[in-house]
């Protein structure tokens, strides 16, 4: 299957569960091919995936950096 060769040879580091997992949450169908339309599915619900964990990452490092940004003043106050 290509598919598989492709995450086998891709950089992700991806172990043989995890290739398995992946592609059989691809083959919607379940006859043994990934088609152009299950394909696309399983990219696009990959990529949004992607994007949410993007985002979250980004508020995470946000709310730490106005955490450090906030930390001393609450310090001082609460020193008075």
């Amino acid at each position: 299957m290509e598919y598989v060769q492709c995450l086998r040879k891709s950089t992700t580091n991806l172990k043989d569960p995890e290739i398995i997992a992946i592609s059989l949450a691809s083959d919607v169908n379940a006859d043994g091919r990934i088609d152009y339309e299950e394909f696309m599915k399983h990219f696009l619900d990959m990529l949004k995936m992607v994007r949410v964990f993007q985002e979250l990452q980004d508020r995470q490092e946000t709310m730490h950096a106005e955490s450090r940004i906030i930390q001393p003043s609450t310090v001082l106050t609460a020193s008075k």
